[in-house]
This record gives structure tokens, C-alpha cells and sequence, in this order.
């Protein structure tokens, strides 16, 4: 969904788009029809099917005026029976007009441990907090929810006094845009994951087996990895030297 959270006021509405893949991953051709349902909650669609371009359709959800939790499904009747994916979107009652993102820390290690603690705050035309309403965290990369298994990369949380939060961790490397949205309001923030200290050296020779006639050359690379075998940043200082045997060492 383009929006997961919208203002239930009969008219806000969202792109529901659906990724079709074969077992192998690959997008499907074009022309493959793609059957759109609102299975629970409330709101409408702009049409039940949509056919595949470039390996996605999309429909039109609009929102209706009731308050909860709508669970969009996207199906497709192939061989091998009904495949099928959903999305939910929360409609709520309150109309926002600002929603400010702020995560405690901005570069945080990729190890599943560390967390950058999200901020959302939600406020009013008038500039007052706005409580007890959902707000919808959304990221491109990493997971809000150290405790469910596996990266979740949509989570709710509901504000006091303006207020919600929630924390984001990764195994992965890469900067997440995460989104806070409320009634179709949103705020976003940058979180980069990185690697930790060096953990690991793997040392390789581009060939090695030499003649010993002193001036046959090999090339040693050290491939220097942190705990979860992420490569380490530049600058880290890594130390060569013969241990057993004979031979020079040249730095590069």
C-alpha cells in the first residue's frame, strides 16, 4: 500500500500494488490477472482485477468512514492452485496535520542488537499533540520488531500525548528510510547500518605455489570481516608477516 494509514473519511485514499514473482523469483509477464478483494474491514476498491505490467498491478483503495483495520488480498489462480498476498491499512478518526520523525541515533552496527529508538510526533491543525490514535512505521530496510521472528518492516504503535515510538535494529548494511504515517500524514528519517569492529581475517594468495628462485611474486589479500561477516569500513590497519618459512613481504 502506498498509505497504510489514512483518515476514515470516505475519500483518503491508497495504491494498492501487487508484485507478482515465479518460483524462482522472477517478475511474471505481462498480462497476468491479478484479483483485488477487501477480505476484513471496510472501504472500497477501484476494480476487483488489474492485469500485470512489468510484474505489478495495482487498484485504488478508498478509505470509508469507519475507524479499524482493513486487510487488503491480492490473488491470482495459477497450476498450482490460488496464490495470494495482503496488506492491511488502519483507518483512523482524527485529522492530522503534522507528523515529525526523529530516530535516536542516526548509524547503528548491523548486528541484531543495537537499536536507534524512532520518535513520531503527531499533532493538529492547531499544533496541539494529537493521543491515542495509530500510528503506522514503515522501512526499507532492517526490522521494527526485535520481537517477532524475522525482519518486520511494518509495525503500529499508538500515541500519548502525541507521542509514539518504536525501535529499529538490522543483520543487514545499508541506510533505511523509515516512515512514520498517520491519516495519510507522514514523517520520515534515515538510519544507517554498518559494520562492527573487525572480528574476522581471511587471507588469500593469488597464486601459491611459487618457483624459489627469488624473484617469483604472489599477491596476499586479507578480506577482514566483523562478527556477522559483514566487511569491515575503510582504514582499518591489518599487519602482514612470514610466520614459517622463508620469503619477503612488499607493501601495495
Amino acid at each position: 500500500a502506498s498509505t497504510n494509514n489514512l483518515t476514515a473519511n470516505g475519500s483518503s485514499t491508497s495504491t494498492i500494488t501487487a508484485t507478482a514473482t515465479d518460483a524462482q523469483g522472477h517478475l511474471v509477464a505481462n498480462g497476468w490477472s491479478i484479483g483485488f478483494a477487501v477480505t476484513t474491514g471496510t472501504g472500497t476498491l477501484s476494480s476487483p482485477t488489474a492485469l500485470t505490467s512489468g510484474g505489478t498491478a495495482s487498484v485504488t483503495y478508498t478509505a470509508s468512514t469507519t475507524v479499524g483495520t482493513t486487510t487488503l488480498t491480492a490473488s491470482s489462480v495459477t497450476v498450482n492452485g490460488t496464490i495470494s498476498g495482503t496488506a492491511d491499512i488502519t483507518l483512523v478518526n482524527v485529522q492530522v496535520q503534522s507528523v515529525v520523525l526523529t530516530a535516536s541515533k542516526s548509524s547503528i552496527t548491523a548486528d541484531d542488537t543495537e537499536t536507534s529508538s524512532l520518535t513520531a510526533t503527531v499533532t493538529d491543525a492547531s499544533g496541539n499533540p494529537v493521543a491515542n490514535t495509530t500510528v503506522t512505521f514503515a522501512t526499507t530496510v532492517g526490522d521494527l520488531d526485535g520481537s517477532v521472528a524475522g525482519p518486520q518492516t511494518i509495525t503500529t504503535a499508538t500515541t500519548s500525548n502525541g507521542i509514539a515510538t518504536a525501535d529499529i535494529r538490522s543483520t543487514a548494511l545499508g541506510t533505511a528510510t523509515v516512515t512514520a504515517t498517520v491519516g495519510g500524514v507522514s514523517g520520515s528519517a534515515n538510519v544507517a547500518f554498518v559494520a562492527g569492529d573487525l572480528a574476522n581475517i581471511r587471507v588469500v594468495a593469488s597464486t601459491n605455489n611459487l618457483t624459489a628462485n627469488g624473484s617469483s611474486t604472489s599477491t596476499i589479500t586479507a578480506a577482514a570481516t566483523d562478527a556477522q561477516g559483514h566487511l569491515v569500513a575503510n582504514g582499518w590497519s591489518i599487519g602482514f608477516a612470514v610466520t614459517t618459512g622463508t620469503g619477503t613481504l612488499l607493501s601495495s
